[in-house]
Order: C-alpha cells, then sequence, then structure tokens
C-alpha cells in the first residue's frame, strides 16, 4: 500500500515511520520542519528515519493520513484535492467534525475516521519523541485496521464511532487547561484546584453528549464507566479521583496537550473544535456549558497575547 501523511506533525511523523516498515510512505509538511526532514531525516526517539518528504500531496497514494489539525483540514484537503485521485483518507483529528469535512473533498464511502490514543510530541523541526501508544480506533476498513497493527499500533474497528469520538472528545476537553496556564498535567494535576475545573468540563460535555443521544464507546485510555463515575461523585471525590488518574498516567515525560503544543509553536488552536463545539452543541440543545465557555475564552486570550494565564485566576 502507497501511503501518504498529510501535516506530518509529531503524531503524523510517528504514524507514517511505523507504517514505513510494512508500506511505502511518503511525508507532506512544510516550512523548517520540511526542510529538517529534507536535509537530515526525520529523529524520531533517537533513531534517524528517512522517509521521502515533499511540500505538497503527489498523486499515487492508495490511503492519504490526513494529520494536520481539525482547524486547517478543509483547506489541506482543498489544496491537495487535485492528488488525491481515488485514495481512502483517514482522518486523526480531535473533536467532531473530521469527518464531514473530509467528506466535502472526497466521497464519503471514502473517508475512514480515525480515534487515536497515541501521545508525541514535536520538540523542535525534524525532532519527534513519542510516549505511550494506546492504539487507535476506526470507522471502517478492516485492511487499514490490519496494516496499523501490523505496524505495532493496535487498531481495531468500532461499530459505535460516534461514541468513540465523543468519549475522545470528553478526554481533550482539558488540552484547554494546559494551554491557558502554560503548565504540564503533571503540574496541573498536583493542584487543587484545577482538577476540580477538570471534572466541570467533562461532566458539561458528558450532559451534551446524553442530550444528544449518544453511547460512549470504549476507548484506549478511556472508559466510559470512569467518565459517568465522574459525573456521579461529589466534585472533590471526583477532582482527587481525576487527579490521580492523570498523573499516574502521565508519567515523568512532561506532558503538554496537543493545543499547548500548538500555542508554543505559533500555529492556531483547535479549542474552537473542542470545548466549542460543547458549548455550541450544548447552545442548540439548551444544555449551559459555562465552564467550557470560559475555557474558550481562557484560550484564545492566550493564543492572542501570548501570555498564560494564572492557574488560580483560571480556576
Amino acid at each position: 500500500m502507497r501511503i501518504a501523511v498529510l501535516g506530518a506533525g509529531a503524531v503524523g511523523c510517528a504514524l507514517g515511520a511505523g507504517l514505513a516498515r510494512v508500506a511505502e510512505v511518503r511525508l507532506v509538511a512544510r516550512g523548517d520542519h520540511l526542510a529538517a526532514l529534507q536535509r537530515d531525516g526525520l529523529l524520531l526517539d533517537g533513531r534517524r528515519v528517512r522517509l521521502p518528504a515533499a511540500e505538497r500531496l503527489e498523486p499515487g497514494a492508495n490511503l492519504v493520513i490526513a494529520a494536520v489539525k481539525t482547524q486547517d483540514l478543509d483547506g489541506a484537503l482543498a489544496a491537495s484535492r487535485g492528488a488525491l485521485g481515488q485514495a481512502r483518507v483517514l482522518t486523526i483529528q480531535n473533536g467532531l467534525a473530521a469527518e464531514g469535512i473530509a467528506a466535502r473533498h472526497v466521497p464519503a464511502e471514502r473517508v475512514v475516521g480515525c480515534v487515536t490514543a497515541l501521545d508525541a510530541e514535536m520538540l523542535e523541526p525534524g525532532v519527534v519523541t513519542v510516549g505511550r501508544v494506546g492504539g487507535l480506533v476506526l470507522s471502517g476498513a478492516p485492511d487499514v485496521a490490519a496494516l496499523l497493527s501490523q505496524a505495532g499500533f493496535p487498531t481495531r474497528v468500532s461499530a459505535n464511532f460516534a461514541g468513540a469520538r465523543w468519549t475522545k472528545l470528553l478526554v481533550n476537553l482539558n488540552n484547554a487547561l494546559l494551554a491557558a496556564t502554560g503548565l504540564t498535567a503533571q503540574e496541573a494535576y498536583a493542584r487543587r484546584d484545577l482538577p476540580r475545573l477538570s471534572v466541570r468540563l467533562v461532566r458539561e460535555g458528558l450532559a451534551v453528549a446524553r442530550a444528544e443521544g449518544v453511547r460512549l464507546e470504549r476507548i484506549p485510555w478511556a472508559d466510559p464507566r470512569q467518565v459517568a463515575l465522574l459525573a456521579r461523585l461529589p466534585e472533590e471525590w471526583a477532582a482527587r479521583l481525576l487527579a490521580a488518574r492523570v498523573r499516574r498516567d502521565a508519567g515523568s515525560v512532561p506532558l503538554r496537550g496537543s493545543t499547548q503544543q500548538s500555542l508554543l509553536r505559533g500555529r492556531s488552536v483547535e479549542v474552537a473544535w473542542l470545548n466549542g463545539e460543547v458549548v455550541a452543541r450544548g447552545r442548540r440543545l439548551g444544555v449551559p456549558t459555562p465552564a467550557n465557555e470560559a475555557m474558550v475564552a481562557a484560550v484564545e486570550r492566550v493564543a492572542a497575547s501570548g501570555e498564560p494565564v494564572p492557574p488560580a485566576a483560571l480556576a
């Protein structure tokens, strides 16, 4: 199979390097990152991996892994439409909108949704580190699932992919916490105030999901039963439970989340597609989401000013 990674950032490079062991892979990147890939290859966890890299998608791929952020997906696919051909498009974005966006550019039956549980961070152009690899959940395409599993990313196909998307969204709501404060997950969840705010974000998201009639789906690192428990427990207990879980799972390597990584690289942020999605759907359904609304405003202020919000003020 010929695979192209469109927007090969941290997660895209990690997937591309793994898949290169079992398929033909090309990376599509830009700027200093592209220059580093072309000059030195990809430095992945201290290992040098050389993969073809270009600024634009070239025709001939059977599978295009769309690895840009949600806010950039429409533009990236529009710019690549002439080279997509008959390729399937694998959407690995956070949030709920990616498959609908991709279906504007290729027939819906060629869009494969993907929820990822993969910690990866780009430290500098051409340099990527990978932490935990939980695996992936796809909306279909058993052959692609088998290939990803063969490449070292345990993958399954779900009949309730919408539920998997929602479960991942609830987890990602707390990306905004780290982006707004500039703290790592380890630092944020060592405090007493921020875990309580985290619980409120998740509870609001869960209320919107339930109002939509969504049945949450288990994904790597996130069990719907644990999410439901956070909603039932007193807030202080739920905050302690969540903080202990995050600190345990995060380990010792500083964990920043994708939104904070975008801020550090001077890129646009996806908070409107995460917490903002909860706010927008909550308004349509009459479900109040004040904590998520405040988080959207806080992250957008930080993106505009470059100044993080003091954690106590945010809480």
